[in-house]
């Protein structure tokens, strides 16, 4: 994007509309994918995909649209990309450190303990 010709979203964003939010949201999506794709740990994947996180920092930055930098496209997008990142710290918090959600003692089904019952058949 060429910051000559502003998007069509952004003066509409600067007045904190959110169908705004929703069109900027969508044009930056594949890079925003990317960055989840890159930073999402893989332990994960079980439970959520990229859509899940995405749609996570949608609802985030509909909150916090009210501190969104509109002054360029650029400054909106990193806005975004640290709302995307911020998810993606708060879903790993989430699911990887909570004692009850802890994928670290999730065990496949397919895995046998030779202290279990299973190995002895």
């Amino acid at each position: 994007m060429n910051e000559v010709s502003q998007p069509t979203w952004l003066p509409a964003l600067r007045n904190h509309d959110k169908r705004a939010l929703s069109q900027c949201f969508d044009e930056y999506r594949s890079r925003l994918r990317q960055i989840v794709n890159f930073r999402l740990n893989p332990r994960l994947s079980t439970r959520m995909d990229t859509d899940d996180v995405l749609q996570e920092a949608y609802l985030a930055a509909a909150q916090r649209i009210e501190h969104c930098d509109s002054t360029s496209a650029q400054s909106v997008f990193i806005w975004l990309r640290l709302i995307v990142q911020q998810t993606i710290v708060d879903l790993h918090r989430k699911h990887l450190k909570a004692a009850g959600r802890d994928v670290q003692r999730e065990v496949r089904a397919d895995r046998t303990d030779p202290g279990t019952s299973g190995c002895i058949a």
